[in-house]
């Protein structure tokens, strides 16, 4: 199983750290923590969604291994929420492809990237994977080809997750808390 934890570092976020310091008590902490979920949980949301339409996976798998850790009020001094997205690598034969046939080039991985693997060819017993042979070895001669690796795909900045997921908390993540922190001081 592989596993990163993708955090959204943001430099005014200070002003509203002191902000928070200085109204101590388990009412703005809870209210700082609602906030904070809910920005967490619209996190999580786009992930999925931009995930599934980079790497052509169904949305449902990309769901299903990405959660949203969610921040406490009871904790200590500071408070923290994640996304984290934990996911094998993806075998080939997942997706649509076009099997080898005697003189073509090899299996390609339309869905995914479109490319084709020259060489390769599938199995129809072991599920339609994707394999190639590898030149020199005796011992392990046929290797099984994958695919993405989503927390990969996740972190990669040529890609639209990334900068999404930045642009996102630069304008909603201090909207929502302060909305929070705004309504519990009654203002």
């Amino acid at each position: 199983m592989s596993g990163i934890r993708v955090s959204v570092d943001k430099s005014r976020v200070t002003d509203l750290k002191t902000l928070i310091k200085r109204l101590e008590g388990p009412e703005i902490r809870s209210a700082a923590a609602r906030g904070l979920n809910e920005h967490v949980r619209l996190q999580e949301r786009q992930a999925v969604r931009l995930l599934s339409a980079q790497t052509k996976i169904p949305a449902g798998r990309v769901a299903a291994v990405t959660k949203s850790v969610k921040a406490s009020a009871s904790g200590g001094s500071s408070m923290e929420a994640s996304v984290d997205v934990r996911d094998a690598s993806i075998p080939l034969g997942q997706f649509t492809y076009r099997s080898w046939s005697r003189g073509d080039a090899g299996a390609s991985a339309g869905d995914w990237n479109g490319k084709t693997y020259k060489g390769s060819f599938t199995i129809a017993k072991y599920g339609g994977a994707i394999f190639a042979r590898r030149p020199g070895a005796k011992k392990w001669p046929v290797i099984r080809l994958w695919g993405p690796l989503l927390p990969s795909e996740l972190r990669r900045a040529d890609m639209p997750t990334l900068p999404a997921a930045q642009r996102l908390a630069d304008t909603d993540l201090e909207r929502r808390v302060l909305r929070h922190l705004v309504n519990v001081l009654g203002a």
